[in-house]
């Protein structure tokens, strides 16, 4: 999930502090020990949760798809909406 964030992240208009949580997940990637996979739980749910708060405001139709998206690839049997 966290590679699939970063690869839509210039989709998204993103704000200092949603940028700074996509910076962390990166710089985590590959996770190779259980600190960086630990940091990456962090991270990710981090950004997941910000980027949900941004998803409110009526202007914001990326960050809702891609939201969207991600928890439809998190969940398999979920249909994907947009």
């Amino acid at each position: 999930m966290a590679r699939a964030l970063l690869a839509v992240r210039g989709e998204l208009n993103l704000d200092e502090e949603a940028a700074y949580w996509l910076e962390q997940i990166e710089k985590v990637l590959p996770c190779t020990t259980p600190l960086q996979y630990a940091s990456l739980a962090v991270y990710l749910s981090a950004a997941l949760r910000y980027l949900d708060q941004l998803a409110q405001p009526a202007d914001s139709a990326p960050v809702t798809r891609v939201l969207n998206s991600l928890r439809a690839w998190e969940k398999p049997g979920e249909q994907q909406s947009s």
